[in-house]
């Protein structure tokens, strides 16, 4: 496949991303949009903009769901110069959320640990 654009991952690397974590990311097999982000804080960030679901992949391995996130706040949080400072300003205790399951965390891909070092 073909990737749509610079921040869309094709739908095999999102279950590579993110079904390590024991979940998929959507159980209707429908895609999130997939975005491998540069920060110190976060690893991916995936949206849902029919059921305004966000999923964030951390540096520290966890995977949060944010649900009732506008569109608006993911692009802007894509754009963001720092994405763990808008995360703590904007979405941080504002979102109802929850923490996926980690069943059988596997290690992250070098590629992925070595952003979060920056």
């Amino acid at each position: 496949g073909t990737r749509a654009s610079r921040n869309t991952v094709h739908l095999t690397n999102i279950l590579m991303v993110f079904c390590f974590w024991g979940e998929c990311l959507r159980k209707e097999g429908v895609p999130m949009r997939v975005a491998t982000v540069e920060s110190s804080t976060l690893t991916t960030v995936a949206y849902d903009e029919t059921s305004e679901l966000l999923q964030l992949g951390f540096c520290s391995g966890a995977v949060y769901e944010y649900s009732g996130v506008p569109a608006a706040v993911h692009r802007a949080l894509l754009a963001a110069p720092s994405k763990g400072r808008y995360f703590n300003d904007v979405i941080r205790g504002r979102f109802p959320f929850r923490r996926l399951r980690a069943v059988d965390v596997v290690p992250q891909h070098a590629e992925v640990a070595a952003r979060c070092g920056r």
